[in-house]
């Protein structure tokens, strides 16, 4: 039933009507309005009348042209005829259509160089085979290619692919889901947070305006731009965004209401976390903006005011209004005729779709009677009012509560009075059927549905209608009263915002309000998000001085502020503030921006401008003071700023509040202790006072000082107001109200029904009344049950009910409430004189009364405090903290985007924005290591947005103008001075996919197929470009990027040649692997010779028609190279000078065209002679880069074996990498546990709650191991089910684990982690590459483990071979001159150069690519080196690995192809001499932030099926004893789950290494036992982020030692970070192996 509770309402369900109701299609929900509906209940087009509608495509949207060549198919929920392979190449075959025959290359180029660094991934997001939702996202690059990079920004930001690829589509604030999910603790996703700001755009490290890194001056590590903090803030602005709901038009597979991937996402503000965000710079998102406080009155009517044209819809799309806004019936805001604001949106009939206000307008009627509009009607039209962004304050003063429609709702929060957030409820306390049903009444106190106001506003629409605010029980409108009128009303009751304080000095907001029900998860009484005991919703604020709680001196006793059992403390706030600036000497504008954060309005025509060097200071009277605003200009943008700054100070109580329940009474006289059925009062129980005046309840109440304290009770008064009596210590206390009247004598006239005529309202001391509505204003009828009865305020005793005043009582007071058990409220607090120790406080009915209140608990509390000496920031935030979800809400989707406008401006405004995303241009326009001057240059045209060349300017003047930096990065000197590529330095690899696009449209693709020699028309006369496969062909294409990481790391550097030994990057050598190199050069081949086509593994599929015949017919393709010179005006020389032209810009050498000439001169034919050329051409490292080179004369000396001989035994080490981060907390949980139960542990910080599982691993699903191991907190542990393979060889003995692991240069914990562990933490590709490395201060630079060990086995005369299967890695990388590491892919080899056109071209390719100088092109001897030791390798392997097969059946594709591979490789050692191997095996999809649970079992299922095939295949080679695996990922996950049941970056973890020689069957390392970040825990970060308590190392060492590392300086060379730890925390060959 709780689901029900919780989930009912929008958006899960949308109320459309009764049973029997009759409703229109046009009024249904969108997600309703389906096709299927329409045809069964035979829904028809309806005649649009009146306002129409208001409808938007996608942008660009157009018709379909049947003029063209073959149509496109596109996915539908109909029958899908076109094959799955040829629907996954259509967005492939768009871009290669348009990369080729388009006109605006240099766009088209800046495009793609956009595409490849702002990334999704087809594999991650469930539209795999679909055309249209990727080309949209594609023309964000092409349409802004010379915008604005802002304006990219936010398009992918709210870009559906992107959300699903980056997973923060549906992430949920924690307040949201601790709601929805009884209690769950998750928090938001992080995975946008972190690779925005990582990858698109301020990158890892400080950067100066010239590209180059800051150094941090403490570690001489480059600077980091951003902490796991800032990541995990920002993504709490990234909740809330879901995709549309379904349309039509466009192409989609309709499985659901929100699978639109199409149109930009929504925001969903309940979704949203509103609390404050930290930013990169010291401040809070929100800063300098306006305070909403600050807007002026009636904003609606000001210049500047924006309407959007909304037709005839009349729901808001702004706000959070309930879809029932659009019934008939619903009070509009209806424009006066002659309203100014009427004329000009009316526009004589001609409506604008935008509308901004250019003057300040008059009020008309209406107007001048509200405070704000939501939509206002014009006509039949409805413009809807865009308030202008402004922030609200997350402290404030003098607080209101405000309530639900009735108290059974979500319940009561405090507002602040001056922002127009909630309605008025008119009614008086003392009148007791008033605060039963407060008055809403149409046209006279409100004027709209939907209309908030001020406090002050609604107190005096209640006066002037004779009432005022109060407590009410709940509200009615009249004259119609329907149900779903709701909303939060303002009451006359005080409220304050306190603050809570953890370990950590983050805090969180605390409403101390009053309310009637007790709060369970929100359904009733103060809101979870911010209730005292509830809220976990912290956020970082920057403290002046220490915060409460920060060390045992400095306890929240000591600043007389509450403690709570998990370490927080609770304090009262105060808000002040001050002025900044008293003079404007000796400031600048660095001082301005780091100490004004508050937004002003333009200054007025009053105000003096005074000009400072590069601010100006707007000054009123000529003082320099709180009215002075300041005006700076920073990147294009204009702040004006207050001079003040608004500060929380911190106070407590004098002594904390005590809480006496009902139970806890010492006495009960006439008064028993109930329980309470609804659960309202606090502790399930409260008193219940017989009906007499002898009825009384004492206390026992022991204090620490002798003083005043304050003294107030929780009650329920189901009738007219009633006193009490108080005696403290035996003694009456009275008070007397400041508002008290002069005693007057009983009158007693006998009142009259009030409807007969003559009736009169009685005054104070007159009676008899019978009811509250017999007194006068601000009376009510005091009852009472016996004579001789005491009336406050009067003289004479009396048994009649008489008319008072309730200022007049000196007892304790208490109001109707409107209920005896479910209506609560505290009184106000009363001061008494109480005495250090015990104190006996009585409260007893007075004579005469009866019908006494009951209680809950008595509260005593100190008196407030002085403030205390810490103080912090007022923190802005964009949404209000008031939501009532589904029905009245202050929680708008404007104000969430807002929020992620200022974000966003936030990054892109950042000083590392123009030279990171400089630099990331320009290594795509091919300059790798672009010079300071440079980048320099081309950033400060993206920052002025400018950029001149000759006469021509280039740019809009603003800041982030790609035009501007397009022009700078092609047209700088450094871009067209010729003489820089005689620099080896200079230039870069050229992207493969430009290669093939560079072949296409230089030698003149054709899709028309040539008649010659063809029998009968062809069937088809053209195609498109049906280049296919192109990702795993070549390893680059549009569309296809396998990770977030794009398919270049741009920081990368070669594992060999000239750019290795001087450490320049060259991204495009990420993919010059062996598999790709050949892949790329039997492409090329095939399209010259054969055509586009499938011959001898080419670029497209099999056509259906023809063989392969390289006969210049192209019989078997889909097009061809149609580019061939006259034979009458061509020789082969010209020739070759015509293709180096076309294909390498020139750069052939003379020696290469030579040796080209020569070869091909063998041919007779000359089109024979050119397809030769071409293919030559494309082989060299001219084609291949950007670089001249200068052959050396020698032959390049290439040897791939090993070179030495060795007796000793064969062994063989598999590195098994998951990347992604794996969840290894998921692989390997506690089980049994004691002392302490860690299982119970692991699964509360997993998300275990009482409706939900969590994502951790239950009892029943773990396959059960002992741990083996005294040292740990659990005696067993468990596996992962899906991992059964772990099992059975740690239970044999050949599998064992190290617990808590993780990549750490030394020793650390919570204290010292960031200043000792110099890396980007969290990061993928930062720590990918370190792990690998495992030699974090780059002792010996550009090298990895693996790729130390076998320059260190090499030097011992051990032959060793070193293989990825999974590309390039750094991790088997040694010195220059070291073994040199094989690289194949998973699918094994294909023939090179099958069928060459001459005999010895493999041999001419070759030397193509001899030995160069010295001075030659870096690049070009890259790729030389790595190409031709590609051939030989090839030629070898394939040899090799074609004879041997293995007898183990293992899965095809992925990480069991892989191992596959490896033990084929291992059958093969004999033929390559060696009695060393090591691998490289990796399997991808472990990047966990979503739904982690069903993602590892798909990944664990194919892990445990790889590996049970690799051991029984390795068992049947009598290899078992002799290999082991060792598996590694770059971090583990966060313990603590995100909103989206995934897991985020977090940083230490377990790994597992198998094989036959191992002392296994044990866990390793140390298993934590405390998951939680506390002051005493010095392992756990937030969220559940373990620091390593074991390093890599660990494991490394006794695997090296195992390998035959012995020698201790060969062991410092492989692990140079080995010496830095205790030698119990890592472990030996002998413990590892028993050796």
């Amino acid at each position: 039933m709780s689901r029900w509770d919780n989930n009912k309402g929008e958006p899960y369900i949308v109320f459309v009507g009764k049973l029997g109701n009759s409703v229109s299609y046009r009024d249904l929900p969108s997600n309703l309005k389906t096709n299927n509906i329409a045809q069964y209940f035979g829904a028809t087009p309806e005649l649009v009348e009146g306002a129409g509608t208001i409808v938007c495509g996608s942008h660009g949207e157009i018709a379909n042209d049947r003029s063209l060549r073959e149509q496109f198919d596109f996915r539908s929920n109909e029958e899908q005829l076109t094959s799955v392979s040829v629907m996954d190449n259509q967005r492939h075959v768009v871009w290669y259509e348009i990369a080729l025959w388009a006109a605006d290359q240099l766009r088209q180029r800046m495009a793609f160089a956009l595409s490849e660094m702002i990334t999704i991934v087809p594999n991650n997001i469930d539209a795999e085979t679909y055309t249209e939702v990727y080309a949209k996202y594609y023309d964000f690059f092409v349409k802004n290619a010379f915008g604005k990079y802002g304006d990219i920004m936010k398009l992918v930001s709210y870009s559906p692919l992107m959300a699903e690829h980056l997973t923060f589509v549906k992430s949920k604030s924690h307040a949201y889901t601790y709601r929805k999910e009884d209690k769950r603790i998750s928090r938001p996703d992080e995975n946008y947070s972190r690779e925005i700001m990582q990858l698109f755009t301020i990158g890892l490290f400080v950067l100066n305006e010239d590209g180059t890194q800051v150094i941090d001056s403490s570690t001489g590590k480059p600077k980091e731009t951003y902490t796991n903090e800032n990541i995990e803030s920002f993504a709490r602005a990234w909740t809330g965004f879901d995709r549309q709901a379904v349309r039509g038009n466009y192409e989609d597979r309709r499985t659901g209401s929100t699978d639109n991937r199409l149109d930009s996402m929504q925001v969903i503000p309940a979704y949203r976390d509103p609390f404050p965000k930290t930013d990169l710079t010291g401040g809070f998102l929100g800063d300098r903006y306006l305070r909403c406080v600050d807007l002026p009155s009636q904003s609606f009517l000001k210049k500047g005011a924006i309407y959007t044209l909304r037709g005839g819809n009349p729901v808001s799309e702004y706000r959070t209004d309930p879809s029932y806004y659009s019934r008939d019936g619903v009070e509009r805001f209806v424009l006066d005729t002659n309203s100014a604001l009427y004329q000009l949106l009316h526009n004589n009939g001609q409506y604008k779709l935008n509308v901004e206000l250019e003057n300040d307008l008059v009020c008309t009627a209406a107007e001048c009677n509200v405070d704000t509009v939501r939509l206002v009607k014009v006509d039949d039209v409805y413009y809807e009012f865009k308030e202008r962004p402004c922030v609200q304050m997350a402290f404030y003063d003098d607080g209101k509560q405000i309530r639900a429609k009735s108290n059974y709702d979500l319940g009561s929060m405090c507002a602040n009075p001056n922002l127009a957030h909630a309605s008025e409820a008119c009614c008086r306390d003392e009148r007791y059927a008033e605060v039963r049903t407060a008055l809403k009444e149409t046209g006279v106190t409100y004027y709209y549905e939907g209309e908030r106001t001020t406090y002050s506003t609604a107190r005096d629409r209640c006066v002037n209608a004779g009432k005022d605010l109060c407590m009410f029980e709940e509200t009615v409108v009249s004259p119609v009263n329907d149900w779903w009128k709701k909303g939060y009303s303002w009451t006359n009751n005080d409220c304050e915002i306190m603050v809570k304080v953890n370990q950590e000095g983050y805090i969180a907001v605390v409403h101390n309000a009053d309310y009637s029900y007790k709060n369970q998860i929100d359904q009733y009484g103060i809101p979870a998000e911010v209730d005292e005991n509830e809220t976990l919703n912290w956020f970082k604020v920057y403290w002046d001085g220490d915060f409460p709680g920060s060390s045992p001196e400095n306890s929240c006793a000591a600043n007389k502020c509450k403690s709570h059992s998990d370490g927080s403390c609770v304090c009262k706030t105060t808000v002040s503030e001050s002025v900044v600036f008293n003079t404007i000497e000796n400031i600048d504008k660095e001082q301005i921006m780091s100490q004004l954060f508050l937004g002003a309005f333009e200054p007025e025509a009053a105000s003096v401008p005074i000009h400072g060097a590069d601010f100006t200071a707007h000054v009123v009277d000529g003082n320099v003071d709180a009215t002075t605003v300041f005006e700076v200009q920073d990147k294009g943008r204009k702040f004006f700023l207050k001079n003040i700054v608004s500060e929380v100070h911190l106070k407590g109580w004098e002594a904390v509040p005590i809480i006496l329940e009902a139970e806890d009474a010492a006495v009960l006289h006439n008064a028993t202790v109930k329980a309470n059925v609804q659960l309202s009062a606090s502790n399930g129980r409260y008193i219940d006072f017989d009906l007499t005046d002898e009825a009384y309840v004492t206390w026992n109440v022991n204090v620490s000082y002798t003083g005043d304290y304050s003294m107030s009770i929780r009650y329920a008064l189901d009738t007219f107001s009633r006193q009490m009596e108080v005696y403290v210590n035996g003694q009456p206390v009275k008070w007397t109200s400041p508002n008290a009247n002069p005693r007057i004598n009983i009158k007693y006239i006998k009142g009259d029904p009030q409807n007969d005529a003559g009736f009169e309202f009685l005054s104070r001391c007159e009676g008899d009344c019978d009811i509250d509505e017999h007194c006068g204003p601000g009376l009510f009828c005091f009852q009472v049950n016996k004579g001789d009865s005491v009336f406050p305020g009067c003289n004479g005793l009396q048994g009649s009910d008489f008319c008072v005043d309730p200022n007049d009582f000196d007892n304790l007071f208490f109001f109707g409430t409107g209920g005896w058990t479910d209506d609560w409220r505290l009184t106000e607090g009363r001061k008494v004189s109480l005495n250090k120790g015990v104190n006996t406080i009585k409260v007893k009915v007075p004579f005469g009364n009866d019908n006494a209140p009951n209680f809950d608990y008595l509260k005593i509390e100190g008196l407030p405090s002085p403030t205390i000496p810490s103080k912090f920031r007022n923190p802005p935030h964009f949404l209000a903290l008031i939501g009532e979800e589904n029905l009245y809400t202050e929680q708008n989707m404007i104000d969430a985007q807002y929020e992620t406008d200022a974000l966003l401006e936030h990054l892109v405004y950042h000083d590392n924005v123009p030279p990171f995303l400089t630099v990331r241009v320009m290594q795509r326009f091919g300059v790798s290591n672009p010079s300071p001057r440079y980048v320099k240059t081309c950033a400060q045209a993206f920052k002025s947005g400018n950029y001149q060349s000759g006469s021509e300017i280039f740019g809009d003047g603003t800041y982030g103008c790609l035009e501007a930096l397009a022009a700078c990065i092609v047209l700088d000197r450094e871009a067209t001075d010729e003489a820089l590529y005689e620099d080896p330095a200079f230039g870069a690899l050229r992207e493969p996919i430009n290669l093939v696009m560079n072949v296409l449209r230089s030698m003149e693709y054709s899709n028309t197929l040539p008649t010659v020699g063809l029998d009968g028309p062809p069937l088809v006369e053209s195609f498109n470009v049906r280049l296919s496969k192109m990702d795993e062909l070549i390893g680059h294409a549009p569309h296809d990027f396998p990770s977030v990481f794009s398919f270049f790391l741009p920081e990368f550097v070669p594992d060999a040649g000239p750019a290795l030994s001087a450490q320049l990057a060259a991204p495009e050598a990420t993919i010059l692997d062996m598999p790709r190199l050949i892949g790329m050069q039997n492409g090329l081949a095939s399209l010259i010779k054969y055509g586009l086509s499938d011959c001898n593994s080419g670029f497209a599929t099999y056509p259906g028609f023809e063989g392969c015949q390289d006969n210049g017919l192209y019989e078997r393709s889909y097009g061809h190279l149609s580019r061939l010179p006259s034979e009458s005006e061509s020789n082969i020389t010209q020739m070759v000078s015509d293709v180096s032209l076309l294909l390498t810009a020139g750069r052939l050498s003379q020696d290469n065209r030579d040796l080209i000439e020569a070869a091909c001169s063998s041919l007779t034919k000359y089109d024979e002679q050119y397809r030769c050329i071409q293919q030559l051409v494309v082989s060299s490292s001219e084609f291949h880069s950007t670089n001249k080179i200068q052959k050396s004369g020698e032959a390049r000396v290439l040897d791939t074996s090993s070179g030495v001989s060795s007796t000793e035994p064969y062994k063989a080490l598999v590195y098994l990498y998951l990347a992604g981060g794996l969840d290894s907390f998921h692989m390997l949980a506690p089980h049994t546990c004691a002392p302490i139960d860690v299982y119970e542990r692991f699964r509360a910080i997993r998300g275990k709650n009482s409706l939900s599982e969590g994502i951790g691993l239950t009892l029943a699903e773990m396959l059960v191991i002992d741990g083996n191991n005294v040292n740990q907190p659990c005696s067993k542990f468990g596996i992962h089910p899906n991992l059964p393979v772990l099992q059975t060889l740690y239970n044999e003995g050949d599998a064992a684990f190290v617990a808590n692991a993780g990549l750490i240069a030394e020793l650390v914990d919570v204290n010292n982690y960031r200043q000792m562990t110099p890396v980007q933490l969290f990061a993928h590709n930062d720590m990918t590459r370190e792990t690998q490395k495992e030699d974090i201060f780059d002792e010996f630079v550009g090298t990895g483990v693996q790729g130390r060990i076998a320059d260190v086995l090499t030097k011992n005369n051990l032959p060793v071979n070193v293989f990825s299967i999974s590309g390039t890695q750094i991790i088997n990388v040694g010195e220059p001159g070291g073994v040199a590491p094989f690289i194949l892919s998973s699918s094994g080899l294909t023939d090179f150069n099958k069928n060459p056109p001459i005999s010895d071209m493999n041999a001419v390719i070759l030397e193509l690519n001899n030995a160069t100088k010295k001075d030659s092109g870096f690049f070009a001897e890259t790729f030389a080196s790595k190409f031709s030791e590609s051939i030989l390798s090839h030629e070898l392997l394939k040899s090799e690995l074609d004879a041997v097969d293995v007898s183990t059946p293992f899965p095809t594709g992925g990480v069991g192809a892989e191992l596959k591979i490896v033990t084929q490789l291992m059958k093969t050692r004999v033929g390559r001499g060696v009695v060393r191997d090591m691998f490289y095996v990796s399997q991808g999809g472990y990047d966990t932030h979503s739904n982690m649970q069903a993602n590892l079992v798909s990944r664990f299922t194919e892990l445990n099926t790889a590996l049970a095939a690799f051991v029984t295949e390795v068992k049947a080679q009598e290899l078992w004893d002799s290999v082991t695996l060792i598996q590694f990922s770059e971090f583990s996950r966060t313990l603590d789950p995100n909103t989206g049941d995934g897991s985020d970056h977090a940083w230490g973890g377990h790994h597992f290494h198998i094989g036959g020689g191992l002392a296994g069957g044990k866990v390793r390392g140390l298993y934590p036992d405390d998951f939680v970040q506390s002051q005493s825990n010095p392992i756990a970060l937030s969220r559940g982020r373990m620091v390593p308590t074991f390093p890599w190392d660990a494991m490394w060492r006794g695997t090296a030692e195992w390998f035959g590392i012995t020698d201790e300086a060969d062991l410092h060379k492989v692990l140079p970070m080995l010496a830095n730890f205790p030698s119990d925390k890592t472990y030996s060959a002998a413990e590892l192996y028993g050796m």
